[in-house]
């Protein structure tokens, strides 16, 4: 009987969290500047794939399928990239409290990125660089908090620069 409750749970859970998303997928492409009515929008969809016709004016349509669904595509991805990344270090460090500051990640990209933002001035350091850099400092990051196990990994990671009294495991 509970494992019929809990299947049942799964589908409503499933079913609800999958209804919210395509409610929000539709009101991040009919919500903006231009207003263009969620009605308006699924019938749009609706047209793309055969079914009725659009009543979307020829501008509506660009600002629909050139500005707001790339964006909302994108707004998708990273959060899905944001989601198995948190994943990956939950399950790694066996903690529902990791994030990405308990290796200095966040810190390592954030270097990266304000060396790409003060070195504008540079050629090489144009503005398409800062997603770049602050990926290598965040890879950087990691690579110098990796330790002989995954305890060493998260003290070194935490810990940044300790006195010269550190554990074994500690040094640099």
């Amino acid at each position: 009987m509970s494992a019929l409750l809990s299947t049942r749970r799964v589908i409503i859970v499933t079913a609800s969290l999958t209804t919210a998303l395509l409610f929000a997928v539709v009101m991040g492409l009919a919500v903006g500047p231009t207003p263009l009515g969620w009605g308006r929008v699924l019938g749009d969809m609706g047209s793309h794939l055969g079914l009725g016709h659009s009543t979307l004016s020829p501008l509506e349509s660009t600002i629909l399928w050139q500005l707001r669904a790339p964006r909302l595509v994108l707004g998708l991805l990273a959060g899905a990239m944001l989601a198995v990344a948190g994943g990956s270090y939950q399950g790694v460090f066996r903690n529902p409290l990791a994030d990405p500051y308990l290796l200095g990640v966040a810190a390592g990209a954030g270097l990266g990125a304000t060396i790409a933002i003060v070195g504008q001035g540079f050629e090489a350091a144009a503005p398409t660089w800062t997603p770049l850099l602050a990926f290598a400092g965040s890879m950087a990051a990691v690579h110098d908090s990796a330790g002989p196990t995954v305890d060493c990994a998260v003290l070194r990671g935490a810990a940044g620069s300790l006195q010269p009294s550190r554990p074994r495991c500690l040094q640099l």
